[in-house]
């Protein structure tokens, strides 16, 4: 990325040198005696001006993995001692700790939330629920009377739980940012979770009665609500994406899953038609096969069957991570902030699948006891491929008055989190 030299003159060099050591001292650990800075106020970097090209990327990591598996392991003593409930204190100190290893443009971030906050969040998503389960039971009764209830019933169930779901995701992004402060000012998500969960939910029908076709229209439009509603205190990211500019990419992933799904349909056709199947429709027929031939049936069928997964699979995951990694980068070309665009480099299918497949295989193999790397490879993935084309100019940016909020509720208990990075 090329240095912008017509303004700014020596300081500005000055500046963005004194940047470059600073974020470079981060990330070898030298960033001051106590490496914990739990505690410590953010250091701030020499005010750059507004518009200069950044030579490198505007975020940096100076996290260690051995401390966080020290959070993790005495998270997970205390959560044992008491009966899962310091869960929501030990998600904060992980926060808070990534939260202070993580400097853009040289300011390091602050984690502001509380695990009291969590901890009412959870109690009042609990609330929620409590209908849905009555609802669950009086349709065991209900459907005695009307067979139809036995369908309509769990439909309902289903459809208020993507609802709240949805509202819950929202609340989680306002919560979360606005515990997400940066040079003194909080970040701050605006919307009704409510009106999100309303236009989310009728994109999913669309989606779903559409199979899948409305999926860049619906993406756009939940985009609009996580980023397009996105400001440093009163200073606002503008968020520029529409559905046409990733509509290509996701025909060639919509396209390519059709034909994995194609194939697969007539690889099953053709084996209902085979011997082995055959085999097996006269075991309850008059003269039954020879247990021989049975087992050779069913080791003939599960051969097949496990080479057409050899096959389909690797199709249809590729299908997925090339869309999901366009959609990546697609949200991040999309977002500006103060004049500045920002971009995702080397982002592609293949390292999204590393990223997630690696991630499920990390936590799977350890019972979840590697979550510590998960968290760094997230963090990682994200602040190597990060780019601005320029500093953005902050000086607008003042505090913003702020309403009470409720905290993640919901999407903490489904695992939906709001942080971008899976936190």
């Amino acid at each position: 990325m090329r240095r912008n030299r017509d303004d700014g003159g020596g300081m500005a060099t000055a500046s963005f040198r004194v940047h470059d050591r600073a974020c470079s001292r981060m990330m070898a650990g030298e960033d001051a005696p106590n490496r914990d800075m739990l505690d410590q106020p953010p250091a701030h970097a020499p005010a750059l001006p507004a518009g200069h090209a950044i030579p490198g990327q505007p975020m940096a990591w100076g996290g260690r993995e051995g401390r966080l598996f020290g959070i993790f392991f005495g998270n997970l003593l205390l959560g044992v001692l008491t009966l899962g409930i310091y869960r929501f204190w030990g998600i904060v100190r992980i926060r808070r700790y990534v939260w202070t290893h993580l400097a853009v443009l040289g300011d390091r971030l602050e984690y502001a939330g509380t695990g009291g906050e969590l901890f009412r969040g959870f109690l009042i998503v609990l609330l929620l629920l409590v209908p849905l389960w009555l609802l669950g039971i009086a349709g065991e009764f209900l459907r005695v009377l009307h067979p139809w209830l036995a369908v309509a019933v769990p439909v309902t169930q289903f459809a208020i739980l993507l609802f709240l779901l949805a509202a819950g995701r929202h609340a989680a992004r306002r919560y979360l940012a606005s515990r997400t402060i940066w040079r003194g000012i909080r970040l701050v998500v605006t919307g009704s979770p409510w009106r999100c969960a309303r236009v989310q939910f009728l994109w999913f029908l669309a989606t779903l009665l559409t199979l899948g076709i409305a999926r860049p229209w619906g993406l756009a439009a939940e985009a609009r609500w996580s980023l397009g509603r996105l400001n440093l205190g009163t200073q606002p990211f503008i968020f520029t994406g529409r559905a046409r500019q990733i509509l290509r990419p996701f025909l060639a992933s919509y396209i390519l899953a059709l034909l994995s799904v194609g194939a697969a349909g007539v690889a099953v056709a053709v084996l209902w038609q085979s011997d082995a199947f055959d085999t097996l429709r006269q075991m309850g027929g008059t003269p039954a096969p020879a247990p021989e031939q049975v087992a050779i049936a069913v080791g003939k069928l599960a051969i097949a069957s496990l080479g057409l997964l050899a096959l389909v699979s690797p199709l249809l995951m590729l299908a997925w991570f090339s869309f999901a990694a366009a959609a990546m980068r697609w949200r991040w070309q999309n977002l500006a902030f103060g004049g500045a665009r920002l971009a995702l480099s080397d982002v592609t299918g293949w390292s999204v699948a590393r990223l997630q497949l690696g991630n499920l295989f990390l936590m799977w193999i350890s019972l979840g006891l590697l979550y510590p790397v998960v968290v760094r490879r997230r963090v990682e993935f994200l602040t190597r491929r990060l780019w601005a084309e320029r500093y953005p100019d902050v000086s607008p940016a003042r505090q913003a008055v702020l309403g009470q909020l409720n905290a993640e509720g919901l999407a903490n208990i489904l695992d939906a989190g709001g942080a971008g990075i899976g936190l």
